[in-house]
């Protein structure tokens, strides 16, 4: 099953919380508490942003293909290489069981095929990046590291999605703008700068919080610099382009220059490389909606085979975690979108 909002926001508050120790990050410490605290009432029903499990996807489709007093069967296959085929299959119901089949199409899905993700309401996006961003501006690892991690998953599931840009690139102009934005709200903005005012939303936002931090010496924080970063170059919901998108390539090629790990340095290339072949394939497309397999560092970077490397193993399994994400997605936004018309007339 897929992880609900609240599953994957609510660890990564309670870490914010936990470490948030100490009368300096007192008020961090409360924001997050109350956040956590509240996300029940902070959640909307976004349907179309969920992402249903194989065998939750399989039963939505049959069911969906009642109309039709059939069934519909649907087998998501991954070959050696990594590519994602969607097979389908038509099974006419007899005549014994049209009535059951009629009964069935006007039925709620199961429980397990049904949504019951929800994702943020828009002003509650804003109170929760400002936390986020509270956290990586302590430059504590473990603050820093529970605020990326939770900017990851709010890309990877789709709760930010829309395009980015351009982002602040400079520290001192995205505090600057964070520090407009209270002002607006609060009324007081006489004597703000122009350049501050027009605040960037949630998704650009986020991608900027993660290239802030590509500065901080530590190899967990620079792991999750660059999975954030390839998670949303390569989403299907965040289209990262223009100087957003330089900026994402400057951060990871700045992560591979400034490591002292081989492992983060290798995992650097390989995600810069799969950003590269991502956008490139899907400029040749002409789509946003194309799957990319993750490269195969062996032969693309020239590391030595996966099964006899440690670096070359854990790198390919980096890319092959955020690839295989972001086909589930894909095989939801065909089936459930696209083709939901065509599944009705089966």
């Amino acid at each position: 099953m897929a992880l609900t909002p609240q599953q994957f926001i609510g660890p990564c508050l309670d870490k914010i919380v936990d470490g948030a120790s100490g009368r300096k990050y007192s008020k961090l410490k409360t924001d997050a508490k109350d956040l956590s605290s509240r996300l029940g009432s902070i959640l909307e029903p976004q349907t179309a942003r969920s992402v249903p499990d194989k065998a939750a996807a399989q039963v939505a489709v049959e069911t969906a293909a009642n109309a039709w007093d059939g069934h519909v069967h649907v087998a998501l296959v991954v070959d050696d290489q990594g590519h994602v085929q969607l097979k389908m299959q038509a099974e006419p119901v007899p005549a014994s069981n049209a009535a059951a089949a009629a009964a069935s199409s006007t039925s709620p899905l199961p429980s397990s095929a049904q949504s019951e993700s929800r994702g943020l309401k828009p002003e509650s996006a804003q109170e929760l990046l400002d936390v986020l961003r509270v956290s990586v501006e302590t430059r504590k690892t473990q603050l820093v590291d529970a605020a990326l991690d939770c900017v990851q998953c709010l890309i990877s599931h789709g709760i930010l999605s829309g395009p980015v840009q351009s982002i602040n690139h400079r520290r001192e102009a995205a505090s600057k703008a964070a520090g407009a934005r209270k002002k607006q709200a609060d009324g007081d903005d006489d004597d703000m700068d122009p350049a501050a005012q027009g605040p960037m939303p949630p998704q650009a936002q986020a991608v900027e919080l993660l290239c802030r931090c590509d500065d901080i010496p530590d190899d967990g924080i620079e792991l999750r610099v660059l999975k954030g970063l390839l998670t949303a170059v390569t989403s299907n919901a965040v289209h990262v382009h223009g100087q957003a998108l330089l900026l994402a390539v400057r951060t990871c090629y700045n992560i591979f220059l400034m490591s002292r790990s081989e492992v983060n340095q290798t995992t650097a290339k390989a995600s810069l490389t799969q950003m590269l072949n991502v956008v490139f394939q899907r400029m040749e497309a002409g789509s946003e909606q194309v799957h990319v397999a993750p490269i195969i560092v062996s032969d693309v970077l020239g590391l030595p085979p996966v099964d006899t490397s440690s670096v070359s193993a854990f790198v390919q399994s980096f890319l092959h975690e955020v690839g295989s994400h972001q086909a589930c997605k894909e095989f939801y936004h065909n089936v459930f979108k696209q083709n939901s018309k065509s599944f009705a007339h089966l």
